[in-house]
């Protein structure tokens, strides 16, 4: 149930050379490719209402969710699907834990995240276990001068040390100079552990835990009158393998 509820992906906090918001009138609606999918319905104040997303791993998975907000706009809990309770706490204004709970408000595991001079450090996840907090996998990045993430490096448990995490790969990445549509809510997909940086990735390259490369994907696209993606051409390279290549579409209200 905790890991339907749980997708990976690179965020940060507000910085001066970011691209400016999607205008409302033409919002996120939908992104639909061969390697998932991601959906938003919104309140009439522009807030993400429900949202849909399904993983290239699991393309036939889609989980669902349901965003709650307090007064002042922040959101207040995340519920999908499978009733698991996305919970987040703000440390100073800022993002600094999301408890995960069942609908019975039992807490099941809860994600810390650390910042670095006003840029996201890591994102580590933490199960639950009787009284024992045990660290399931941890992310940290790295940004080019754009405010994007330029690579993420994933830790993973170590069986060979209960209680350790260990390297087990990193993705290194490459960026147009448009805006990311899903960049707007960043704040929801954060906490679903989706971290959009600020543009659209054109270039991710995946190395296992010696550096050996495991999988390559290039985005080429096709920009609408607003300069936002109106559809690209994912490129997949995995060695020992032949190139694949999918199609993704964009929508926008």
């Amino acid at each position: 149930m905790l890991a339907a509820g749980m997708l990976l992906a690179a965020c940060k906090k507000e910085y001066s050379n970011n691209p400016p918001p999607v205008p409302a009138e033409t919002r996120f609606e939908s992104r639909l490719g061969e390697d998932g999918y991601i959906s938003f319905e919104y309140n009439t104040d522009g807030t993400v209402k429900k949202a849909a997303v399904a993983s290239e791993a699991s393309p036939d998975d889609t989980i669902r969710y349901s965003i709650s907000y307090a007064a002042d706009k922040r959101i207040s809990k995340i519920v999908n699907n499978a009733a698991v309770q996305f919970v987040p706490v703000y440390t100073n204004g800022e993002l600094s834990r999301v408890v995960i709970k069942t609908a019975g408000n039992d807490e099941l595991a809860y994600t810390d995240y650390e910042y670095l001079n006003g840029f996201l450090k890591s994102a580590t996840v933490f199960f639950l276990s009787g009284n024992q907090v045990i660290p399931f996998f941890k992310n940290n990045f790295l940004y080019d001068a754009s405010g994007n993430i330029s690579r993420s490096q994933l830790l993973g448990a170590d069986p060979s040390a209960p209680g350790g995490l260990a390297p087990e790969g990193s993705t290194s990445y490459l960026y147009d100079n448009k805006t990311n549509p899903l960049y707007a809510a960043r704040e929801f997909l954060r906490m679903i552990l989706i971290m959009p940086s600020p543009n659209n990735t054109t270039k991710e390259e995946a190395a296992d835990k010696n550096n050996q490369p495991e999988k390559m994907k290039e985005y080429n696209y096709i920009y609408n009158n607003k300069n936002l993606p109106q559809s690209a051409v994912l490129t997949e390279t995995i060695p020992g393998k032949p190139i694949q290549t999918k199609n993704i579409s964009y929508h926008y209200q």
